[in-house]
């Protein structure tokens, strides 16, 4: 699987305390977690079924735009990481086959229940 970060991940208050809460819900459950370079790249490599999912917290609109139409392209499902149909105003980004993608979804929503409660 892989992850990354939007250019300037300061302008986006709580995507960096998003990403270190969803890396810490997803690494007990897969073999690695990357940030292989290109946004785009990585999403086309989840799309081509070389990486297995990619998910990013903040907006990146520019580099997520090419890699969500070529994922949703060949069959991946595309959404933001609380299910909802991903858009370019979508504070969050997940892509991954369907098979997999309810799954890395639930890790990712139960870690935030988890957050939420001991709030």
């Amino acid at each position: 699987m892989a992850t990354s970060q939007p250019p300037f991940i300061g302008r986006y208050p709580g995507a960096a305390e998003e990403a270190g809460r969803s890396l810490a819900a997803v690494l007990p459950l897969v073999g690695a977690v990357r940030n292989l370079g290109p946004t785009s790249w990585q999403i086309a490599d989840t799309a081509a079924g070389r990486l297995d999912a990619f998910w990013q917290f903040g907006r990146d609109h520019a580099n997520l735009l090419p890699g969500a139409l070529i994922a949703r392209e060949a069959g991946a499902v595309v959404t933001d990481a609380a299910g909802r149909p991903w858009t370019s105003g979508s504070d969050s980004f997940l892509v991954a086959a369907p098979a997999l993608h309810g799954r890395l979804l639930r890790a990712l929503s139960d870690r935030a229940e988890a957050r939420a409660a001991t709030a």
